[in-house]
């Protein structure tokens, strides 16, 4: 579900900018009826969670779950929904409420016979992201250990999950201090990544170069740290 930048139009008043093709846009979308199909609905709510409006991002998700909480042969469309509560929550730093989300969201997703364990990563990951900004590191840690299990195979693939889970997963490694073999290996991972001019143009590849300079921080080499 796109939006776009509208072209085609070249006359001599001024230019209207990004912000009023957005504001037409939502305009239009929210002729949608928010009582009726399921798919139209979630559009809207995504397209606010895009532009980082989670408040009405927020509203849309809950009127899903309204409509939809009592329903158990619907047990994916529930978790997705959790899913995507719980990341708008935490995006908004409300942290407690997003934690019972993506608890939701994985119990549902475990319940459900149409789930495989890659499907449950993702409420996992942010899980974890979520208790540690609230300081929880050791739960961090075991929250995204089955997250690398599903994505260890794939270290030295070009994966922007798989870098993702690598940059978190070093970070909590390195704040409580534990397995120096793995931190090596997921350092060694992400230094292979950040040689990659792809690395340099995304939030991602950003978080890359943030961790593995706090990783030769650690390591007292301040020198390549600051670079």
């Amino acid at each position: 579900f796109f939006f776009q930048a509208e072209d085609g139009i070249r006359d001599a008043q001024e230019s209207r900018g990004l912000g009023d093709v957005y504001k037409r846009q939502v305009d239009n979308i929210r002729m949608i009826n928010v009582q009726g199909d399921v798919e139209d609905v979630k559009k809207l709510a995504l397209f606010y969670f895009k532009v980082l409006d989670f408040k009405n991002a927020k509203a849309y998700l809950e009127s899903l779950l309204f409509r939809y909480e009592d329903s158990p042969d619907q047990l994916d469309l529930l978790a997705e929904i959790n899913l995507l509560l719980g990341k708008t929550l935490y995006l908004s730093a409300e942290y407690t409420g997003g934690e019972e989300y993506l608890t939701k969201a994985i119990n549902l997703y475990a319940k459900s016979k149409e789930t495989d364990q890659v499907k449950l990563t993702e409420p996992q990951f942010f899980q974890s992201r979520l208790v540690y900004e609230m300081g929880e590191r050791q739960k961090a840690v075991s929250l995204i250990d089955p997250v690398y299990k599903t994505r260890k195979d794939k270290l030295g693939e070009d994966n922007v999950f798989t870098l993702e889970v690598a940059n978190h997963y070093l970070e909590y490694l390195l704040m409580v201090r534990q397995n120096e073999e793995l931190q090596n290996k997921l350092k060694d991972y992400i230094h292979s990544q950040i040689q990659k001019e792809s690395a340099k143009k995304s939030d991602i590849g950003g978080k890359a170069f943030e961790v593995y300079g706090f990783y030769l921080q650690k390591q007292k080499n301040f020198d390549e740290a600051v670079k």
